[in-house]
């Protein structure tokens, strides 16, 4: 039992030390925008979590700048 409690830190420590580069997330939103993967097929295969998929994806997604589009067209129309 206390070795899988090591192993299971040791891979914690390990995913805390990793840094994606801005184009691997690009690259992996735009895969999951055009259905060729899931969030839960990158958060396996590169141990990520859920919630920083989801941020990649509010950060680096297509609806960001539909919904920056919105706001701006919106707050035109009140002037």
């Amino acid at each position: 039992m206390a070795t899988i409690r090591r192993q299971f830190k040791m891979s914690i420590e390990q995913r805390m030390a990793r840094h994606f580069s801005e184009s691997f997330k690009r690259s992996k939103v735009l895969e999951i925008e055009q259905g060729r993967s899931k969030v839960s097929e990158i958060c396996k295969e590169y141990e990520v979590s859920p919630t920083n998929v989801y941020k990649w994806m509010s950060k680096f997604g297509a609806a960001k700048s539909q919904i920056r589009m919105i706001v701006e067209t919106n707050s035109d129309t009140k002037k």
